[in-house]
């Protein structure tokens, strides 16, 4: 059995390209996971949180809480779960090319 084939050691350390696809796969959205998270926590924003869209998971948590609280209809969270349900795949893809965008950049993600 040669050197080579045992894998990396101190002397080869791991490619840069293995190291960016690994940093790709770590950092990368699911569509189906945005999906459970919609389906079980969609008035709270959960989706949204989890594809980093922090601003508007905020404020759809908000707004349900407020709307529980004053028990006002649910309208602005309603309104977002429903175009988040036909959204969610291109809001992934945007996520999933802003993290190579930024490992080609030389960014870590």
């Amino acid at each position: 059995m040669s050197n080579s084939d045992k894998g990396p050691t101190p002397q080869s350390p791991v490619s840069r390209d293995t190291l960016a696809m690994m940093q790709y796969q770590n950092a990368s959205k699911s569509a189906v996971v945005a999906y459970l998270l919609w389906f079980f926590l969609g008035m709270l924003g959960g989706h949204r949180y989890y594809l980093g869209s922090i601003g508007l998971g905020a404020l759809m948590t908000v707004c349900f809480v407020l709307g529980l609280l004053l028990l006002v209809p649910l309208i602005i969270p309603a309104l977002i779960c429903l175009y988040d349900l036909f959204t969610i795949p291109a809001q992934v893809r945007k996520h999933n090319v802003g993290v190579m965008a930024g490992l080609v950049a030389g960014r870590a993600p």
